[in-house]
């Protein structure tokens, strides 16, 4: 299990480029909670940039909202709050500004 993390953290961009952003947040959505989503996208050896983690959090929240609510409304926890918004590029801070 360890080394499927440190692959996911060293490839994540690629691995959204490959399997594409609907794909991959589906499926990692089906295989970890909110917690553990939100471990791998704070971690800092995540191969991603910015505008990646923002349209993968995007796709997750869109193919999982009501169990996304439900586990947050449970335990608090939500992926989002390692979006780092400062460093999205001005086409993605206007995706972000529309967002609730």
């Amino acid at each position: 299990a360890e080394a499927a993390e440190r692959e996911v953290f060293q490839h994540f961009g690629r691995l959204l480029s490959d399997w594409g952003v609907k794909v991959l947040a589906s499926t990692l959505g089906r295989f970890l909670s909110a917690e553990q989503l939100q471990a791998l996208l704070d971690h800092d050896t995540l191969a991603a940039q910015e505008d990646q983690v923002f349209g993968f959090l995007t796709e997750w929240t869109a193919a999982g909202e009501a169990e996304a609510k439900k586990q947050h409304a449970m335990n608090s926890v939500s992926p989002w709050v390692v979006c780092r918004f400062a460093h999205l590029s001005p086409a993605f801070l206007i995706e972000a500004a529309k967002l609730e």
